[in-house]
């Protein structure tokens, strides 16, 4: 879990980037990752994921339409 404030000292200004990302998952390419929320979140933390190696076939995304 990622708790508190973007830009916090505990969070960071880029919490879901792929330097916290691999921060908090070490061997985060090892693994499935599940996405939901917003698309602009969601699309920015597909990026970083794809950018650490993370096969798009190990993301999962959850959208909802209004």
């Amino acid at each position: 879990y990622v708790v508190g404030r973007r830009g916090s000292p505990a969070v960071g200004p880029d919490p879901l980037g792929p330097a916290a990302l691999a921060a908090l998952v070490p061997d985060i390419a090892e693994h499935d990752v599940f996405l939901c929320g917003p698309l602009s979140m969601m699309d920015h933390a597909r990026d970083a994921l794809r950018r650490l190696g993370v096969p798009g076939s190990q993301v999962h995304l959850e959208r909802f339409s209004s």
